[in-house]
């Protein structure tokens, strides 16, 4: 990437690194969990990003 290239935060699976697939592979290695930061908001509440990441990973299979 270019030096001074500002990314924004984005939902799990939306941005560049490829996290489900991350996640199944640190899965396989034994990883039981993970942290899952959000941030800034864009205009959304903290809650309400929290929301829509864990629904997105409830899509992935994983279990509240």
């Amino acid at each position: 990437s270019e030096v001074g290239t500002r990314y924004e935060s984005t939902y799990l699976g939306k941005g560049l690194i490829p996290i489900h697939e991350t996640l199944i592979e640190a899965a396989k290695v034994g990883i039981n969990y993970v942290i899952i930061e959000h941030k800034p908001y864009q205009g959304t509440s903290p809650l309400d990003c929290m929301k829509i990441d864990l629904d997105i990973m409830k899509k992935w299979g994983y279990k509240a």
